[in-house]
């Protein structure tokens, strides 16, 4: 499961971008974003940071093992090291901990593991990135968002086992109406966004409530789900899309 969110174990890896710690202190090394630029085929700084948090899904892996396979797989932020291509921002670490969910109090759990996520975590990243590049944070948040929807709706769905379904949809739900400082946020829930959907002949999809900005770096063209495109443009991009899986 760890390689489908391309998370990796450490060993001897060269050429990291980025680690951990530079986003806990915030003291980046012009020379690793600049690289980042580069490689993502960036004009600047700002794409270049909306990318990464776009490309970055480590978390999403650590909320499916919570709410799929009821385990708390945890990943250090200091501990983490970061290496990007022209799509994809792998991520590497020297330990892979797991800690099985216990039964009973599981909400109370579930509060400190995911305040450990978000708060500790994923907002620190979110909030380094912004004071580096100028990028609004409540740009980054809505790639998060979009992507905690996308992903427990798509779990919800496939789920077989009724158990399995309902502890997704209770964490789900949890997740929507948590406090604001679960998110290091004393203002709101980040992930509290209603999003449009578009259906098709097989599927339904949900449409991103922030550009990426992904048309703005090398040839690539928008997403299919950018709330930028015409309905005829979306159509087009869903058909390249198809074209290539």
């Amino acid at each position: 499961m760890w390689n489908q969110y391309r998370v990796y174990e450490e060993a001897g890896r060269t050429g990291i971008h980025l680690s951990g710690k530079a986003f806990m202190t915030r003291t980046f090394s012009d020379v690793g974003l600049l690289a980042i630029r580069d490689v993502f085929q960036a004009p600047d700084l700002k794409v270049t940071a909306s990318l990464f948090i776009k490309r970055y899904c480590a978390y999403i892996g650590i909320l499916e093992g919570m709410s799929r396979r009821n385990i708390g797989l945890s990943l250090s932020l200091s501990d983490l090291s970061f290496v990007c291509s022209e799509t994809t921002v792998a991520v590497y670490t020297p330990v892979f901990p797991v800690k099985e969910c216990p039964r009973e109090e599981r909400g109370i759990w579930r509060e400190r593991f995911l305040t450990g996520l978000f708060r500790d975590h994923v907002a620190i990243m979110i909030d380094a990135l912004a004071r580096e590049t100028k990028l609004s944070a409540s740009i980054m948040w809505g790639h998060v968002a979009f992507y905690v929807h996308v992903m427990y709706r798509k779990w919800i769905q496939e789920e077989k086992n009724e158990a399995v379904r309902e502890r997704l949809v209770a964490d789900f739900q949890y997740l929507l109406a948590a406090p604001p400082e679960l998110f290091g946020s004393q203002i709101n829930n980040p992930l509290q966004m209603s999003f449009c959907k578009m259906k098709t002949a097989d599927k339904e999809i949900l449409l991103r409530r922030t550009c990426c900005l992904n048309y703005k770096a090398g040839t690539k063209g928008a997403c299919y789900t950018c709330p930028r495109l015409t309905e005829q443009e979306r159509i087009q991009q869903l058909q390249k899309y198809a074209a290539k899986a």
